[in-house]
């Protein structure tokens, strides 16, 4: 065994770095020519001083300007000390005003947050915000398990009678944009999660946190005729006024298509009332209505997101009024080529 300094025969104690091996005096650093005791750098393939390597080859921080020797964080392409790094240079969290180093989310309207505070806190079922202080004001749990920020609970409407009054604008909205229900009686009832979720289990739909409203039909079997057929609407209570609109939209739609069009398949059915919640959403022109149209227009669900994209696809090309003459005259979507306009 030879020494890689001086190439003389090893008698005795020698020192290993990496394949080499030297006598004790000859592991010099590179940078000094100074024995190197302890420990040491690699650079270049070559041995040096932890201080040595830190003043003529480390990289240093842009923010105090000493040498990283250490963890970094490479921002930009430039390293940073972690410290530095969260002091100055990082993303700064909404909830704790500390730098992001790792995982971060970042909502529809803006506030950047360590991933980990996700857990920490709900999300408002409505909007998606953290539902801490710092974001509208912190958060509400319902009695029935939904969560809701500060923001939406201000426009929330819970007594029934606010909701019937809400029902009929709509109505009347519908009116103006040519879907007249014309006299049928429709009764509402304002329900919680809980009673929903019942409902929903005795229906063909599944439970589900995302659906806020059921339109029923009550009817008795007389031998093949259905007689004294009778819809109600629910819709639940606490709902923020534009969520609120949108749903009584989409219920109305499954009442008019009930009373004044054929049975669809469930695609076209959900994604035709979905589209009049869009419409409801759209007519709001605000930063809030934008933020549901974008909701729907990522929903990967087949009927509600898919078959809402394929029915506006259709209207956009088409019209709204040939979407009604749709409804009223075919089962399913048709069929023939530029369906998606």
């Amino acid at each position: 065994m030879r020494c890689a300094h001086c190439k003389a025969v090893i008698e005795g104690r020698y020192i290993q770095a990496g394949r080499l091996c030297f006598h004790p005096g000859h592991f010099l650093c590179h940078a000094c020519q100074l024995p190197i005791q302890g420990s040491y750098q690699v650079h270049a393939g070559r041995f040096l001083h932890p201080a040595c390597y830190a003043e003529h080859h480390a990289p240093r921080c842009p923010v105090c300007a000493q040498a990283i020797t250490g963890q970094a964080v490479i921002h930009e392409g430039r390293a940073h000390h972690p410290r530095c790094y969260e002091q100055t240079a990082a993303l700064q969290c909404v909830v704790c005003a500390k730098g992001i180093v790792g995982p971060a989310l970042t909502d529809y309207w803006g506030n950047t947050y360590h991933a980990a505070h996700a857990r920490e806190f709900g999300t408002c079922q409505y909007c998606a915000r953290l539902t801490h202080a710092s974001i509208g004001g912190g958060g509400l749990n319902y009695p029935d398990g939904r969560v809701i920020c500060r923001g939406c609970h201000r426009t929330a409407v819970h007594r029934e009678a606010d909701v019937r009054r809400l029902l009929m604008e709509v109505r009347a909205r519908f009116g103006q944009w040519g879907v007249d229900l014309g006299r049928v009686d429709i009764p509402l009832k304002v329900v919680d999660r809980n009673q929903l979720n019942q409902l929903l289990r005795r229906s063909a739909h599944q439970p589900s946190k995302w659906v806020s409203g059921l339109w029923q039909m009550v009817f008795e079997q007389q031998g093949t005729t259905r007689q004294n057929k009778q819809g109600t609407m629910y819709l639940l209570g606490g709902m923020p006024l534009a969520v609120l609109e949108a749903t009584a939209a989409h219920e109305l739609m499954h009442a008019w298509n009930y009373y004044h069009a054929r049975p669809h398949a469930f695609a076209l059915e959900e994604g035709a009332c979905n589209y009049m919640s869009y419409r409801m959403y759209l007519a709001r022109d605000n930063e809030e209505g934008r933020y549901h149209i974008d909701a729907l227009m990522k929903d990967p669900d087949p009927a509600y997101g898919a078959g809402f994209r394929k029915v506006k696809g259709y209207v956009d090309r088409h019209g709204f009024p040939r979407l009604l003459t749709l409804l009223k005259e075919s089962h399913d979507f048709p069929m023939f080529g530029g369906w998606f306009g």
